[in-house]
């Protein structure tokens, strides 16, 4: 009953314009189970520095390690969202890899992993993803040895037509997002309800 009433309110945040952020802490809050910030505890073991290459054992292939990926320089244990990074799922190419550089510009594109590079404007969105899903969701196992370079083989591109490219697929992909979400939602309410939802 607790599960069918979270998505329920959920639901029903989402249909009222509450962000989805604002809707988990909403459900949550209500349930009484707001998870704290994954900031290490005094027991916690300390936090071990990885390089990209060690970084890429633990994508998921090996059920016997977690899986991880690094996000702003930390290393998060993503194990628990085994429906978004195990292998066939949606977001498995990240396990194993850096995803700022997707995460910042809001794709999926698999050429763009282990790049802690992006353009300025899009960091109070990163940031927002940071705290608001990784840091709230997932505990910090490690950090970057050196997020600030690039991975090797990387060469600057020569003028910014990639972040013009970049843009127009993501503006792409928000489409498709908002069209899959609002298929979803409208199941998902008649799910609940038994009607379809007035739009």
């Amino acid at each position: 009953v607790g599960t069918r009433a979270r998505s329920c309110l959920l639901l029903v945040c989402v249909l009222a314009g509450v962000t989805g952020d604002e809707a988990s802490a909403q459900a949550a809050e209500n349930e009484g189970t707001i998870q704290a910030e994954s900031e290490p505890s005094p027991g916690d073991p300390p936090l071990r520095e990885f390089t990209l290459a060690e970084l890429r054992k633990y994508d998921g292939s090996d059920v016997d390690l977690p899986v991880l990926l690094a996000l702003k320089g930390f290393v998060f244990d993503v194990t628990s969202g085994k429906k978004f990074y195990y292998p066939g799922k949606p977001y498995a190419h990240f396990a194993g890899r850096d995803v700022t550089r997707n995460t910042a510009m809001f794709n999926k594109d698999p050429s763009t992993l282990d790049r802690t590079d992006f353009p300025k404007k899009r960091e109070k969105y990163l940031n927002k993803v940071f705290e608001g899903t990784y840091k709230r969701k997932y505990p910090v196992v490690g950090f970057i040895n050196n997020p600030t370079q690039p991975p090797p083989g990387w060469v600057e591109p020569a003028d910014d037509t990639e972040v013009e490219e970049d843009a127009s697929a993501q503006k792409a992909g928000r489409k498709q997002d908002e069209s899959r979400i609002a298929n979803w939602l409208q199941s998902a309410w008649t799910a609940l309800t038994g009607s379809k939802p007035e739009l």
